[in-house]
């Protein structure tokens, strides 16, 4: 199991969950991990326009993994805001930020 769905798997259950840019690929994304440990509500955020098609191989690997309730966003999350979340996981985003700190 890699490190991160465990690292999940003991946050997750009963919790909010978003993740932060994990379009990319749609393979390395982690909603469907937190799905399967048990999170309350289930959002993917990413700053790729919504007819991307990233977009649309997130949404055909969710329905491959039997995830049907999730919410999606498409914004920059450096200039934008969201509700809060209890757990949030960053795929790769750190190193794309003029200012890593702000980020975090």
């Amino acid at each position: 199991m890699d490190i991160r769905d465990k690292h999940i798997e003991a946050l997750v259950r009963g919790k909010s969950f978003a993740e932060i840019g994990g379009l990319w690929g749609a393979t390395a994304e982690r909603i469907s991990v937190a799905h399967e440990y048990g999170a309350r509500s289930l959002m993917m955020i990413d700053i790729l326009p919504p007819l991307n098609k990233w977009w649309g191989e997130f949404r055909k690997r969710m329905t491959e993994k039997g995830v049907e309730k999730y919410k999606t966003l498409s914004v920059d999350i450096m200039s934008s805001r969201c509700q809060p979340f209890q757990v949030t996981h960053s795929s790769g985003i750190l190193y794309h930020c003029p200012n890593p700190l702000q980020y975090l």
